[in-house]
This record gives C-alpha cells, structure tokens and sequence, in this order.
C-alpha cells in the first residue's frame, strides 16, 4: 500500500521518524516496510533471550548478548530510541557485573519493546502482525 508524505507514517512514543527517515534516506515507504518487518520479527518478544538467562551458560550469554545487539541495531536505525537505550543498558549487565541485574534490565527492555510494537500495530494495521 503506497504512503505518501512522512506526517503519514505512525507517531509512536519513543520512535525519532527523523532519525528513522534519515537512515533510510527519506524513503517513508521503505522506513515503514522496515517498522513493519521489526514488529514482524520482535513482535512476540525475546523468549530466546530469556531461554538463554534462565540457564546461562557463556555460550548461552553469547547468544543472548548477539540476538540482543542485533535487536538493537535494527531499533538504532529505525530511530526506536527507548529500545536502544534499553538495549545498551541490558548489554552492560551482561557484560559488567554490579552494573544492574541482567533479568531485571530484560524485562525493562521487554516493556519498552512492547510498547514500541502496540504503538506500531496500532497505527500500521494488520500488516503490522497479530
């Protein structure tokens, strides 16, 4: 379904649609194809995130610290700033130990990425996933 300007794509609470646009050098359509296939595949939360904390091993952790930071990197560059604070938040715990609980700070980061996604299937629609 064809967008037309940027003021059409959704205002969602702890979404920069300017940064977001920029990185994808103002194609609003593809910036919200983008913001659709995030909900897509972050939608249904990090269970395999939580899999790995519920029995960490280091091989478990480096799974958890890659699924995480690859998270992230997809919230930096659609301009999902509240996930990406938590995201780098959630990456200190795991890598310093004293610097916040890692469950504690994965479940602030499974709020906030709650949040962004509600927001978004509620002003994306169906496509935005169930």
């Amino acid at each position: 379904m064809p967008i037309g300007p940027a003021s059409e794509l959704p205002q969602v609470s702890g979404l920069d649609l300017s940064r977001g646009l920029r990185f994808f050098a103002g194609q609003a359509e593809v910036y919200r194809e983008s913001l659709l296939d995030f909900v897509r595949f972050y939608g249904p939360g990090l269970a395999s995130v939580e899999a790995c904390l519920a029995r960490p091993s280091a091989e478990a952790l480096v799974l958890a610290r890659a699924d995480v930071h690859a998270m992230g990197g997809a919230a930096a560059a659609l301009g999902a700033e509240a996930v990406e604070r938590q995201v780098r938040k959630f990456e200190v715990s795991l890598r310093q130990a004293g610097r916040g609980d890692p469950v504690q700070q994965l479940a602030a980061l499974q709020r906030e990425l709650a949040l962004l996604v509600e927001g978004l299937r509620a002003q994306l629609g169906p496509a935005g996933g169930a």
